[in-house]
This record gives structure tokens, sequence and C-alpha cells, in this order.
């Protein structure tokens, strides 16, 4: 049975549901909530050719692996992996 272990940004949140693998594992399933943007401290940003979001993370956090929190503050991404230059981005002031 897949856990959600208590180092994952999702340790606190709901299972919507689970999912059941083909290996017969059960994979929790969690619909992250997210905050309202409106009042929240964030940096503009307009994605140029190449950029990805570890990149990004890196530039602005000093750390790839918190890509994540750039995809939470622009929930209406439709593709995260490929970023379409001139796409607009919010980045959390953290």
């Amino acid at each position: 049975m897949s856990n959600i272990y208590i180092s994952s940004r999702y340790y606190n949140q709901t299972i919507d549901y689970v999912q059941l693998e083909e290996n017969g594992d059960i994979k929790p399933i969690v619909f992250y909530q997210f905050d309202d943007l409106s009042g929240k401290n964030y940096t503009v940003y307009t994605v140029v050719q190449g950029d990805r979001l570890d990149r990004l993370s890196y530039k602005f956090f000093g750390r790839p692996d918190l890509w994540w929190a750039i995809v939470e503050y622009n929930p209406e991404l439709q593709n995260f992996i490929n970023l379409a230059p001139g796409t607009v981005l919010r980045v959390p002031n953290v």
C-alpha cells in the first residue's frame, strides 16, 4: 500500500479517493486546495525559450526542487512540463 510520506507537501491534506494500481497497490489521490492568491506576495515572470520550472526554481529560490511552488501559484497552467514562451507566471516570494 502506498502512503503519503511525512516529507510530502500533501502530508496533511485530505485524501479525496484511492486508486487501485495494476500491481495491487493502493494509491491515495489528493486534490490540492489552492489558496486565494489575491493577497499573496509574488513576482511576475514571463517565460522565455528554454525555461524550465526546475531552472526557474533555482533562479528564484536557489533550489531546483521547489519547482512545485511555482506550479501551485499558477493553477491555470495546462502544461508545466513544456512552458510556452510568453507565458506569464506568478513566482511566490519565499
